[in-house]
């Protein structure tokens, strides 16, 4: 499963409107279902896709960086993109 399908599939869950309770097993799978969610996941993982300052942090010095480094900085920031820029080609 995808991160976009799990995306879509959380935003169903959520609120599945008249498809929820015992049933929601069989009503996520159907054309309605998870399906119908994610053009709203693909909204959601586009607007994420520029890290914040903090993240950038946190990507940058999650090893043993120097923090003086900003280039890891910079690498960190591209490699995030790259990775939501994949999440949403896969599909």
């Amino acid at each position: 499963m995808t991160p976009l399908e799990r995306a879509a599939r959380a935003l169903f869950e959520y609120e599945p409107g008249p498809y929820g309770g015992e049933h929601l097993a069989f009503h996520i799978e159907q054309e309605y279902g998870w399906r119908s969610c994610v053009d709203m996941a693909k909204i959601v993982l586009t607007a994420i896709r520029e890290p914040s300052e903090a993240m950038e942090d946190a990507g940058a010095f999650a090893g043993d960086w120097n923090r003086d480094n900003l280039a890891i900085g910079e690498e960190a920031k591209t490699v995030y993109a790259a990775m939501i820029d994949a999440m949403l080609e896969e599909g």
